[in-house]
């Protein structure tokens, strides 16, 4: 099994656990919005000191590549950085709206993302799809809708 693959899955499993413990929140937080949104910049705060922190480790670690990224010379710009970044805390900050409401249903819907990853590879990296994948994606389509009505119906959310 490839490297990447096994990278993914374990990354799969954290992304889940995550998505669980905002979902979880919804007995610890009171219903309205903003209670959610101080909880998830809080949590980005917390990622972002992190984040700081293993910055320095690679500095230390090699700081000869470290200069090099943020060098003139660098491909990166920080839109390439800060454009993601604006997203993610967007992101997040529905997430946990979506989870605190619509229990973990609604990581399903999340899980479409991945579509949307794709097709956005397709017409901006080259990436190829063929018949099947296309007709894979809409069968996943179809069947996520599906589990979401059921879910509905069922949790009367």
């Amino acid at each position: 099994m490839k490297f990447w693959v096994i990278l993914s899955i374990i990354s799969m499993f954290m992304m889940g656990t995550f998505n669980f413990l905002l979902s979880r929140t919804q007995k610890l937080l009171p219903n309205e919005v903003i209670y959610k949104q101080i909880f998830m910049y809080n949590l980005l705060v917390v990622a972002g000191i992190v984040s700081f922190i293993l910055l320095m480790f690679l500095y230390f670690k090699d700081s000869t590549k470290f200069n090099k990224f943020y060098s003139k010379d660098s491909k990166i710009k920080y839109s390439s950085f800060t454009i993601p970044a604006i997203i993610i805390v967007t992101y997040l900050s529905l997430n946990i709206i979506s989870l605190t409401k619509g229990g973990g249903i609604a990581t399903t819907i999340f899980g479409l993302s991945t579509f949307v990853t794709i097709m956005l590879n397709v017409f901006f990296m080259n990436y190829k799809v063929n018949f099947k994948i296309i007709s894979g994606v809409l069968v996943i389509f179809a069947l996520t809708a599906f589990v979401i009505s059921e879910s509905i119906k069922i949790n009367k959310k």
